[in-house]
């Protein structure tokens, strides 16, 4: 008798990252949303189309019904103007758009192309093509018959840069291959691995250094052209929220500075000071402080410090104004040096008077500028706290609170049920935000949510502290949602609570952070969030890991400004009108589809299931960390 056998179930393991097939359909979703919710009627919220129009392939922009990004705002308030008619600066003539400027093109190509033809001379077959001065990217290409050895031809394989100051000019194809591996974030070691693997000629590090320096220039060029656009699209729109600042030559407006440094730390060479504004969040200016200049350190390696030829030398290099060196004080010390630098040129070149700064918990700055009086004795800085750096000082307070009590045998953390582990630090620090963003320009109601947020914690079926808590279904606390339902459920069932006697410990803490001193600078919710975003952008393009001079970090932090404030197709347009050239259709296609995915990912990320997706994502991380320092 054959025994049944019973069919073999197979089980497949989910993967741990969404298929090409999900990203795809999601892809598909945005854009089938962008299409279906164009309101023409509508010119303040905006959208960035998949594909350029072939009539007016930069003008992309169209108006959607959901809620803008600031992504999307600065995007439609700097959008790309197509130009009809591109003319040749010396001729007068019309250019013709290219689809593009530079194709890779292999050795062997060359003799398959011209086998074909006769030459003029002997009337041989026998054409082939010498590659001889190898210049960098530029080769000259030389088409000569081997039979009578008759040149026909002979051309370079890219055109020269059009150069007053240069007899002979450098190539473009090697001007923009240095200014491609800078937008990357990558130099001279990486251009020679990227012609290591390609086969093709290396570029030498004179010449690299050389287009460099031309690039500096073209970057303050630039820097220029891109602060006045700004400072103008500022003022348009303070003057639109408020007519009666159109006939006055200052504006008084509220702005975010924060510092960042190209070294972790307080040992860093380069410092950056940089001011946004608040409400249209676009960069208006920013500063370098450099304690570095290499070639200060390798003429006195070579010709002495204290030598009467390093102080003929110096005094020159001072003159020309090579010097890269700006600032002599501390690390420490570089970021309200800084914004002092930014605040006494802000009437002067900017025609703004930063009267409101959004900063983080270092006061130094502001204390720093109300002390010198930059604006005069009869006006004062006013301080403004940014809430998500607030809300952090709660989480380090307690972390702080837990070791110091441990050193003091007293137990507070832990894994014991009601003790104050990293998850519940978590949640108070996130509830503690929560009152604050829930209850802006309310400085009593801020306090009492945030008192009600550890009541809420501490309460017991013998004492229960829920009535500074929100009511109704949709509040946050469980125990006020349940007594709308008409069924409560016993304290003891949660699984995150606090013991009744922490709280006494606790409550010096938040007497400190719920200060109405505190809460006052804090009633506007405003963040940081764009300072940090634009920080993540610089260090992007000019890496912390790798040492650079401050020419390159100041090319870097304007291109970075210049795609933060603009978007791609705007910046590339601006980049070449500073150069004297055109846009190639596929770099503006490319440019545009940039663009494009930033507006489809600010769109997912402001998006509340995103936002409580990474809320829990965060949360698990910070509680696994949390248990393993416990343990």
């Amino acid at each position: 008798m054959e025994m049944l056998k019973s069919p073999r179930t197979s089980y497949r393991i989910p993967k741990k990252r969404p298929s090409k097939k999900t990203k795809a359909g999601k892809l598909n979703y945005y854009k089938t949303r962008e299409k279906q919710c164009e309101l023409p009627g509508n010119p303040i919220v905006v959208s960035v189309s998949t594909e350029p129009d072939s009539s007016n392939q930069s003008d992309s922009f169209s108006t959607v019904s959901h809620r803008p990004t600031a992504s999307e705002r600065k995007l439609y308030t700097l959008r790309p103007t197509q130009k009809e008619n591109v003319h040749d600066s010396e001729n007068n003539i019309p250019k013709p758009r290219c689809s593009a400027a530079y194709t890779l093109v292999h050795s062997s190509v060359w003799k398959q192309l011209f086998q074909g033809l006769l030459c003029g001379v002997c009337k041989s077959h026998n054409i082939n093509v010498d590659i001889t001065e190898n210049l960098g990217f530029c080769s000259k290409l030389i088409v000569k018959c081997v039979a009578c050895e008759n040149i026909s031809s002979q051309i370079y394989t890219s055109p020269r840069i059009r150069s007053d100051s240069s007899q002979r000019a450098p190539f473009d194809v090697n001007k923009r291959m240095v200014d491609s591996f800078l937008a990357m974030g990558k130099g001279h070691a990486a251009m020679q691995t990227f012609s290591m693997n390609m086969g093709m000629n290396a570029m030498g590090s004179r010449p690299y250094s050389e287009l460099l320096n031309r690039l500096v220039q073209d970057g303050q060029v630039l820097k220029t052209e891109l602060f006045t656009l700004n400072s103008e699209v500022v003022r348009t729109a303070y003057v639109e929220s408020d007519p009666s600042l159109k006939d006055k030559d200052v504006i008084d407006i509220y702005v975010s500075y924060d510092g960042t440094f190209h070294k972790r730390g307080h040992i860093s060479n380069h410092g950056i000071g940089i001011v946004i504004d608040v409400m249209t969040g676009i960069v208006l200016d920013y500063e370098i402080l450099s304690k570095f200049c290499g070639m200060c350190v390798s003429a006195i390696d070579s010709l002495g410090a204290n030598s009467q030829e390093y102080r003929k030398w110096y005094e020159d290099h001072l003159e020309k104004g090579h010097c890269q060196k700006n600032y002599n004080g501390s690390s420490n010390a570089m970021e309200k040096d800084a914004a002092e630098i930014l605040w006494r040129r802000s009437v002067q070149n900017r025609k703004f008077r930063y009267t409101e700064m959004l900063s983080d918990g270092d006061a130094k700055t502001h204390i720093h500028l109300n002390k010198i009086k930059v604006y005069g004795s009869d006006m004062s800085i006013v301080k403004q706290e940014c809430i998500n750096h607030v809300s952090k000082r709660l989480g380090t307070a307690l972390r702080k609170l837990v070791k110091e009590s441990r050193s003091k045998g007293v137990t507070l953390g832990g894994k014991k049920k009601g003790s104050l582990k990293e998850t519940m630090i978590k949640k108070l620090t996130s509830y503690y935000r929560k009152a604050i963003a829930d209850n802006i320009n309310d400085v009593e109601n801020m306090k009492n949510a945030i008192y009600a947020t550890l009541r809420h914690y501490i309460s017991t079926d013998d004492n229960p502290q829920h009535t500074t808590c929100p009511k109704g279904i949709d509040s946050w606390c469980w125990y006020n949602r349940q007594v709308v339902e008409g069924c409560v459920d016993t304290h003891s069932k949660r699984k995150v609570k606090l013991s009744e006697n922490i709280d006494v410990t606790m409550m010096p803490i938040y007497q400190r952070l719920a200060a109405t001193t505190l809460l006052e600078r804090c009633a506007k919710g405003k963040t940081q969030n764009a300072n940090e975003s634009l920080h993540h952008v610089i260090w992007n393009k000019c890496p912390k890991e790798v040492f650079v001079s401050k020419n390159k970090l100041d090319l870097a932090v304007t291109r970075a400004i210049s795609e933060f404030n603009m978007g791609s197709v705007k910046s590339l347009e601006l980049q070449h009108e500073v150069r004297g050239d055109i846009v190639v259709d596929c770099a503006r296609k490319i440019s545009v589809q940039r663009d494009t995915n930033r507006i489809i990912q600010s769109k997912k990320r402001s998006s509340t299931d995103e936002k409580e997706q990474l809320k829990k994502r965060k949360m698990k991380k910070n509680c696994r960390r949390g248990e393993e320092e416990e343990i």
